[in-house]
């Protein structure tokens, strides 16, 4: 609440304890003398500045909005990062895939070169078996032409045999082929897959790596534009630095001023909340009073609507009442055709006299039965009056109800309003004192606005007291709510007439804080007010004409103090020694007081006791008397009186002894005092004396004091003009120097402004490239996506393929060990079938040979087998040449 004050003078070290209120007099007086200094001679450095302050404002939010764009460009890059480590593991997934498709093709080749050996054994097989035919053949033909027919039809059937078997399985070795074929044509498929495969993974390679250069790229931007930023950060604390040195300049104008402002914004904030609350207090209570008036009208129209009814009943009572008197006047007896009604005899209005119209109108019934009919329309019309009657007097039940809720509900907020008009008028009171305030312009707007609000609720509070006159004043809230002082019972009003789920809660929290806090704001202001008078009038005591002349006062002030608190150093010491020997002399005078009193009471007790012994010395007179008298019996007085008589002239002659000490005890105490006596006027004498010339003294210095005053006061006016000669001088150098620096101000901002304008150029071309960047990122990241994508798709190809080759392999391996153990055993069975061939081919040689042999050879047919074949074929080859050596001798002899 203290920050709401353009200065706060009670917090201030004018009037604290412990302190001296001539010094904070005196800063008071040089901070006001400062701050008119400030304002005499700077009020154009004020705007500059808040220009600077402005311009480095603009400055620091373009430098948070040039940080927000590299804290962007820093998210990018690593979401491009992300990117291109996404595309690294696409890469080595896609390397894996590559290994699997080079294991995929190792497998591939590894059958295919199974197939190839396969045809090789297949070839290899055709050839034998052709090799076969054409050695049967031979064999045949050699055979035929030694064998008989029938030998030869046999052979020809089983070779005929052997050709289709083996024709069967050239088929089949076809149908193999086509297999393979198809299985070739797949790998050409898959190869073809592969090449597109590895031409998307050199483009995505290819792609990363200009994503991996436009990322590099990127860096480097960034590296310069954190370069280019730092550089514009330095510069930009160069001009803070100097920013700052042009502040220290104007700083505590710069406060005063920000103050001022800030008083002016709130005042202004609180100007318009008090003119919409007023606006809204306003409107609501129209609305009250309409919604009131509505309600008064409704209970009008009810009450006028009742009195119809009821007039309307009586009439219809009425009017049976004649109508029966009537029927009872004629006395039909029975003769129903004496009884006719016509449209005079019917009193009613309106609907119910039509409706009897109309049962006149109807000749089928006779007159006793239109007159039933008629008194049976009359009775339910009236039953619908009452009917009728009783749904009113319901709502105007209902409506006094609901009225006497919103008449409470009203009453609350019209003592509201009572409250706040009473404190709204002691505000307009201290009207005069806010504008004659310091820092407060005079501003008619607030008051004006108050008493035209005022008096345009002012007949509306009058008339709703003179419309309900007889309620109690102030039962909710008490009148001086707003101006009281005391918190507590102002919170028990609250928190007992306001619930928290009313409406009226908010508002009236919010006027109870407004106003207190006006309160506590004009009695600031009127604190201000006071001290502010004060000042002036000490200053117009120093015989002062504003606060330009406080320093040079201050100056001649602090001198006088000077010289006052030194006179006053020394009356000091002399009155302390004054006051140590008053009090000696009190002591003194004390302790004979003491002593004289003392003196007394012996004294009296003396007295008394001399008193006592006159007594004594009578009663003994008396005795001797006594004695004198009784003479004449001497013997029995001497018995008697003697001893008593001689102890009481002892007694007497030491009390004799006594009362002369005390005498001349007295005597000397009597001189003592007239001596203490004397000596006392003495030295009071002596002391009057003094202090009389210590008073001429200070008379004497007091003149002095005065007549240095006039001369100081010379010497002031002639410093004065000195003074305010140096403060022109000084204003000129000052404003040279505001000048200069508002020149070199200006060459700064126009180099800022160039800075400014390279910073916005390199932002727009960072916000391309970034954009730039996006767009290529995003391009990356769609392709980068497709790939993924395709990635799947092949890897999910890729699982398919290796499924159905693993398939086609197994059935390729269960159709190579099917075709396997059938040529295995094809050829077994064609082997030995051959073998079994053969043998009988060589038994039929054999038998041949023994037979065609046997006859020129020994030969033993049981014995004969391939050795002896061979032996025998030796024989046969060297009979031969024999023969021939010798035909070859025969020919030559």
């Amino acid at each position: 609440m203290e920050d709401l004050l353009p200065f706060d003078l009670s917090a201030s070290s004018c009037f604290t304890e412990g302190e001296d209120v001539e010094e904070s007099e005196k800063d008071l007086m040089m901070s006001q003398f400062e701050k008119n200094q400030r304002d005499k001679f700077g009020k154009m450095d004020v705007m500059d500045v808040q220009t600077v302050l402005l311009e480095n404002e603009r400055l620091q939010e373009l430098n948070t909005q040039l940080q927000k764009a590299l804290d962007s460009t820093k998210i990018q890059l690593k979401q491009a990062i992300e990117a291109s480590a996404s595309v690294t593991a696409m890469s080595d997934q896609i390397q894996g895939l590559k290994f699997q498709l080079s294991q995929m093709s190792q497998e591939k080749d590894r059958i295919s070169n199974e197939l190839s050996n396969y045809k090789n054994s297949f070839n290899n097989f055709d050839q034998s078996s052709n090799e076969n035919d054409t050695t049967f053949n031979g064999n045949n033909v050699d055979f035929l032409n030694s064998s008989n027919s029938m030998e030869k039809n046999e052979y020809i059937r089983k070779l005929k045999k052997y050709k289709e078997e083996i024709k069967i399985l050239i088929k089949e070795n076809e149908a193999q082929k086509k297999t393979i074929e198809s299985l070739t044509i797949s790998h050409n498929k898959l190869q073809k897959r592969k090449s597109k495969i590895s031409e998307n993974l050199k483009s995505a390679v290819s792609q990363l790596k200009d994503s991996e250069d436009r990322v590099d790229e990127l860096e480097s931007e960034k590296q310069k534009f954190e370069t280019s930023v730092k550089a514009m950060l330095q510069e930009n604390e160069n001009l803070k630095d100097q920013i700052n040195a042009y502040q220290t300049i104007g700083n505590e104008t710069k406060i005063s001023y920000d103050n001022l402002n800030e008083e002016i914004v709130k005042q202004r904030k609180e100007f318009s909340l008090l003119q919409k609350q007023f606006e809204n207090q306003s409107i609501e209570i129209t609305k009250l009073n309409n919604e009131r008036q509505e309600l008064y009208n409704l209970t009008n129209n009810l009450l006028v609507s009742c009195v119809k009814y009821e007039t309307l009943t009586n009439e219809l009572i009425n009017d049976k009442e004649i109508l029966e008197r009537k029927i009872k006047a004629n006395k039909f007896n029975g003769d129903e055709e004496r009884i006719n009604l016509t449209e005079s005899d019917i009193p009613f209005e309106g609907d119910l006299r039509m409706k009897c119209l109309k049962i006149l109108m109807i000749e089928q019934y006779t007159p006793s039965h239109k007159i039933q009919m008629i008194f049976n329309e009359i009775n339910q019309y009236t039953k619908q009056l009452f009917d009728q009657m009783a749904e009113a007097t319901s709502e105007n039940e209902e409506l006094k109800a609901q009225f006497n809720i919103e008449r409470n509900g009203a009453e609350k907020y019209r003592e509201m309003m009572r409250s706040l008009l009473k404190e709204l008028k002691n505000v307009t009171f201290y009207s005069e004192k806010i504008n004659n305030t310091a820092f407060c312009e005079n501003d008619r707007q607030f008051m004006d606005l108050m008493i035209r609000s005022i008096n345009s609720i002012d007949p509306l509070v009058s008339d709703s007291e003179n419309s309900y006159p007889s309620s109690p004043p102030h039962r909710y809230i008490p009148l001086n709510f707003f101006s009281n002082d005391d918190q507590n019972q102002n919170q028990q009003v609250i928190m007992k007439e306001i619930q928290p789920s009313d409406e009226a809660f908010s508002l009236f929290t919010a006027q109870f804080l407004l106003n207190t806090i006006l309160k506590q704001k004009l009695q600031k202001l009127i604190d201000a007010s006071v001290k502010k008078d004060e000042l002036e009038s000490i200053i117009r005591s120093l015989n002062g004409n504003g606060l330009i002349d406080l320093p040079k006062l201050l100056e001649a002030l602090k001198e006088q103090m000077k010289k006052m608190k030194l006179s006053r150093k020394r009356e000091h010491e002399a009155f302390k020694k004054i006051q140590q020997e008053l009090l000696e002399k009190n002591k003194s005078e004390n302790d004979l007081k003491i002593t004289i009193e003392q003196l007394k009471v012996q004294n009296d007790v003396l007295q008394n006791e001399c008193n006592l012994l006159k007594v004594k010395a009578d009663v003994s007179s008396n005795e001797l008397l006594l004695r004198s008298i009784s003479n004449e019996n001497p013997l029995s007085n001497n018995i008697i009186v003697s001893p008593d008589s001689s102890l009481l002239k002892n007694e007497l002659n030491k009390k004799k002894e006594e009362i002369q000490k005390l005498r001349q005890t007295l005597s000397n105490i009597q001189f003592e005092m007239s001596q203490i006596q004397k000596h006392k006027d003495r030295s009071s004498k002596r002391i009057e004396s003094d202090l009389t010339q210590q008073i001429i003294d200070l008379q004497n210095s007091l003149q002095e004091m005065t007549e240095a005053n006039a001369i100081l006061k010379k010497k002031l006016k002639k410093v004065k003009k000195i003074y305010i000669k140096k403060v022109e001088e000084s204003a000129i150098e000052y404003q040279k120097k505001y000048d200069e620096s508002k020149q070199s101000f200006d060459d700064c901002a126009l180099s800022m402004k160039e800075k400014q304008k390279q910073s916005h150029d390199l932002t727009q071309k960072l916000l391309k490239s970034l954009s730039e960047s996006e767009g290529f990122n995003q391009k990356c990241q769609s392709e980068n996506a497709d790939l993924h994508l395709e990635n799947k798709q092949l890897q999910l190809k890729l699982s398919t393929l290796q499924e159905e080759i693993s398939r086609e392999r197994q059935v390729l391996k269960g159709q190579m060990s099917a075709l396997q153990l059938a040529c295995d055993s094809k050829i077994h069975e064609v082997l030995r079938e051959t073998k079994s061939a053969v043998q009988n081919e060589k038994d039929r040689l054999f038998n041949v040979m023994v037979m065609g042999l046997s006859s020129v050879y020994k030969i033993d047919c049981t014995q004969f087998d391939e050795d002896s074949y061979v032996k025998l074929v030796e024989q046969l080859k060297r009979d031969i040449e024999k023969l021939r050596f010798f035909q070859n001798n025969v020919q030559f002899s």
